[in-house]
């Protein structure tokens, strides 16, 4: 996943993400004409704005197709949580809907440098996933987001760049070691106590190629996790 971070919102293609604090509808304003439209459905749906609450539209902006997914934040609270939310839960909304770009205002909020670089790190860990041996999955269970874009104050982008984005490698790090090194070593596992077992020696086979994967594997995944994160500045 690309996290990037503006003081403006791009033009072309893309999901707007827009918070909304309780009943507090200010970002909402930005949508022009289509703000009256949203605001109605809002009401319809009984939309408080809840944390981690969304609502999906779609409106037309000059002659096209756009999505808009509204998601509350809450009223008042810690804002870092509140920030922390609304990131995972547009990556969960958008990851897999076909979107390939989503961009989460946050402009309206008044959320200081670091406030809106976690709704960038809650982004960047929500969107890890692990499918390398999911081959049965269906189009649109695939993902499809590729970028998050982040408008809010200046500094954010700095402020992520030191502090949250060595956070977001070092966990998705830990994240691939775990299955990767251990579905190599199960294969391996496997593939020795079958010719073991072709010979009687399968239960010691395995017990014993379990313990080498503990005292070697383990070791190594050990010293290559220990060393990235000594990189991290925390």
């Amino acid at each position: 996943m690309k996290i990037r971070f503006a003081d403006s919102r791009p033009s072309g293609d893309y999901a707007l993400v827009l918070p909304v604090a309780g009943k507090d509808r200010a970002s909402l304003e930005s949508l022009g004409p289509n703000q009256k439209s949203i605001a109605a459905a809002l009401d319809r749906q009984g939309f408080e704005g809840d944390a981690s609450s969304a609502s999906e539209h779609f409106v037309d902006e000059n002659g096209t197709v756009r999505r808009v997914l509204v998601i509350g934040t809450g009223n008042g609270g810690n804002p870092e949580q509140a920030a922390e939310k609304l990131g995972g839960t547009a990556v969960a909304r958008l990851q897999t809907s076909g979107e390939k770009k989503g961009v989460i205002d946050v402009s309206s909020l008044g959320y200081s440098a670091d406030t809106a670089a976690r709704v960038a790190l809650a982004a960047a860990l929500r969107s890890w996933r692990y499918d390398r041996y999911r081959t049965k999955l269906k189009d649109n269970q695939k993902a499809t987001l590729e970028e998050i874009i982040v408008v809010g104050p200046k500094g954010a982008e700095a402020r992520y760049t030191s502090r949250w984005a060595p956070v977001a490698e070092g966990v998705s790090l830990t994240r691939e070691l775990v299955p990767s090194r251990r579905t190599s070593s199960i294969r391996k596992a496997s593939s020795s106590a079958s010719r073991n077992r072709s010979r009687g020696q399968g239960s010691k086979s395995r017990s014993s190629t379990g313990s080498r994967w503990k005292s070697s594997e383990w070791a190594r995944c050990s010293e290559s996790l220990r060393a990235r994160l000594a990189k991290l500045d925390c």
